[in-house]
């Protein structure tokens, strides 16, 4: 399962008896020694002390730290313990018409659930919700503090159930509560959908017809923001100066996907010194018009107003000129209705210096338009299987354990007749074929970096002194707010930004207060990334980042 989608029909209707007993569901979380040396620790021994407190009479206790290490695992990291006060309260989501478990500890802060709403996540892949859980409509429930007390906030875990058949991604912040009996009984509080319909979305978001019609094409990889969404990130663009990101914001809500460059520009134009490849600078020496979009921001800039706005530019007498991509020797043209002495009218085309101002003011244009999309960094260590790979149903693709390092992937060779659940078993890369996954794995580093704003403003900085264009104005606001941007701040795969100490933790701000700490993949994600930010400003020679460069590496 993945994007949007819920568990197919027909795989529900052959599964539905252990479905229903939820027997297969199975959080890929911290490792069970893990949890038990948490039960250890000062915070571990106050978990185990509240599950005991809400065990019946008479359990074992064999059977209490099974509970207790079972509730632990669901996370993607140990938790942290917080103090939650009676004004705080926190949500859960079950299918509409039904109403939560009365010992469930598994709950959220209000303000996660409505940013998962309000960012149009799938909330039974976003919070790993076994399938019998999954719908297209949700009832939220509250409980609340009796007394000021304790809770233990971690990331959902990814899930796999039916032995790999389904999995869901997680991610979601959730607060444990191993002792429900300190809270209020659940309270009904509204209802939320889950996963939309596009054509439905678009009537709603006035989504141009030809984007709901691509919609299918684009997959997961469409993103529909909705009014409350689009002024929150325009309000940010114009924070960092992009007006023009920000007007494009406004102006239309548009579906983009997280699309690598194209046009020529691969991503080892800003990182081919330290990836090896052989593409460089020196591919922009001609000048940005006729692959701006591919350049600057790939499929993200697929909208008909963008590609309007980059194309068509006014000189100094406020003339305004066409710019074709698809015929490029043409240039910048200008066609004038008929007059006296011309009655076939006139078309036009700018001299080179009016040309070069105009590729000036268009590829201005491009790169803040493509600053002010979103579409975050992909995941490195989840990479696709290929044919030299053992032939699997589904696909699946290779992930890299946060525990061992090394990249595994679940293999079922074909349905066995009349067999409860696949047979499914786990296939262990080879030492030559981890390496190529582990090559893989930069190359997406690579590729994200390179479709980073910094990255995006690194290569329309490269073409600005290539072509002189200081001659015609400064470079944009928000190229040189990305470009003082330092590498010690990177945006993850989860899509939150993270901040490296000088000790080489990364934190990033907790949903309400506190912060919380890169671990596992994603904390190997991000020095992977720093380190190869650090040696590409390097060998560019980024001023203004030396001081960064020479901190402390983890």
């Amino acid at each position: 399962m993945s994007g949007n989608d819920l568990t197919p029909k027909t795989l529900k209707q052959q599964y539905a008896a252990v479905i229903q007993k939820t027997d297969s569901f199975k959080p890929q979380g911290v490792s069970e020694q893990a949890a038990i040396n948490y039960l250890k620790t000062d915070e571990g021994s106050m978990y185990l002390w509240r599950v005991i407190e809400a065990a019946a009479p008479g359990t074992s206790s064999s059977d209490v730290n099974a509970r207790a290490v079972g509730q632990l695992r669901s996370g993607g990291e140990l938790p942290r313990m917080e103090l939650l006060d009676t004004h705080e309260p926190l949500v859960k989501i079950v299918p509409t018409g039904t109403s939560p478990s009365r010992y469930s500890p598994f709950w959220a802060k209000e303000a996660e659930l409505d940013a998962a709403v309000k960012a149009g996540k799938n909330l039974s892949d976003h919070f790993g919700l076994p399938i019998a859980s999954e719908a297209s409509r949700y009832d939220v429930y509250r409980i609340t503090p009796k007394v000021p007390t304790q809770v233990f906030v971690n990331t959902v875990a990814p899930t796999s159930e039916l032995n790999g058949l389904v999995i869901k991604r997680g991610g979601a912040e959730q607060s444990l509560t191993p002792n429900r009996t300190l809270f209020t009984d659940p309270v009904y509080v509204k209802s939320v959908d889950n996963t939309l319909v596009l054509s439905t979305v678009a009537e709603r978001a006035t989504l141009s017809p030809t984007l709901v019609r691509g919609a299918g094409a684009l997959g997961a990889a469409a993103v529909i923001y909705d009014a409350t969404t689009t002024t929150s990130r325009a309000a940010d663009l114009m924070q960092e100066g992009n007006r023009v990101g920000a007007q494009s914001q406004v102006e239309h809500f548009a579906g983009r996907t997280a699309g690598g460059l194209a046009g020529g520009f691969g991503a080892g134009f800003l990182y081919g010194a330290v990836a090896g490849s052989e593409t460089g600078p020196g591919a922009i020496a001609t000048g940005l018009v006729g692959g701006a979009i591919g350049a600057f921001g790939g499929e993200k800039l697929m909208d008909w107003h963008d590609r309007n706005t980059i194309y068509q530019q006014a000189d100094p007498h406020g003339q305004t000129w066409h710019y074709d991509p698809a015929q490029p020797q043409q240039g910048w043209t200008r066609d004038l209705p008929p007059l006296p002495g011309t009655p076939h009218g006139q078309h036009l085309r700018a001299d080179p210096a009016l040309a070069e101002r105009l590729t000036y003011q268009a590829s201005t244009t491009a790169v803040e338009l493509a600053m002010g999309q979103e579409g975050g960094p992909a995941d490195p260590y989840r990479q696709p299987g290929s044919a030299k790979d053992t032939p699997s149903f589904g696909d699946p693709p290779w992930q890299r354990s946060a525990q061992t390092g090394q990249w595994e992937r679940p293999i079922q060779s074909a349905f066995v007749e009349r067999q409860a659940i696949p047979e499914v078993r786990t296939e262990v890369a080879s030492p030559a074929r981890a390496s190529e996954l582990d090559a893989a794995a930069r190359d997406t580093i690579v590729q994200n970096l390179a479709t980073s704003k910094h990255g995006i403003a690194q290569q329309y900085q490269a073409a600005y002194q290539q072509n002189h264009w200081q001659q015609f104005g400064p470079m944009p606001e928000a190229v040189s707010h990305a470009l003082h941007t330092p590498p010690t701040t990177l945006e993850a795969s989860n899509g939150r930004t993270y901040t490296r100490s000088a000790e080489g933790q990364w934190t990033t701000p907790g949903t309400l207060y506190g912060t919380n700490t890169a671990e596992g993949n994603l904390r190997h994600e991000l020095d992977a990334t720093y380190a190869i930010r650090r040696a590409a400003d390097q060998v560019r020679g980024a001023p203004e980042q030396d001081s960064v460069a020479r901190a402390p590496s983890a």
